[in-house]
């Protein structure tokens, strides 16, 4: 998919059967190169103060790389109070973190090999 094709994507809905998982990680991942972001206007923007990153891009990559280490830290994922730019939103998906024990359980449950043994087969 293109880039412009991609700023139609984020207007309409998304179709079974013709919009993949796929294409959406390929758009998430377009849209942070430059010809994508150039391409936004502010209208596709629910973070307004992101769309200034034409006047400092460096300011932009900096508060990317921030926003990055954050999200995946134990607080952002696992903390049900933790604030959304969207306000506290009541998600079906909760997050909760497991023990070994408990990972484990879940791991044979669903016949996953822990990742380790995964990594080591490459």
């Amino acid at each position: 998919m293109e880039a412009s094709s991609f700023q139609g994507l984020i207007h309409e809905e998304l179709l079974p059967k013709e919009h993949h998982v796929f294409d959406i990680l390929h758009y998430i991942k377009v849209a942070f190169k430059k010809h994508a972001l150039d391409d936004f206007q502010e209208s596709d923007c629910f973070n307004k103060e992101a769309f200034r990153y034409r006047e400092s891009t460096q300011s932009f990559a900096a508060l990317a790389i921030q926003s990055a280490s954050l999200s995946h830290s134990e607080s952002a994922l696992f903390d049900m109070d933790h604030p959304s730019p969207m306000g506290f939103i009541n998600s079906e998906i909760e997050f909760r973190k497991l023990d070994p024990d408990q990972l484990n359980l879940q791991r044979t449950k669903l016949g996953l090999d822990e990742w380790e043994k995964n990594i080591s087969k490459d």
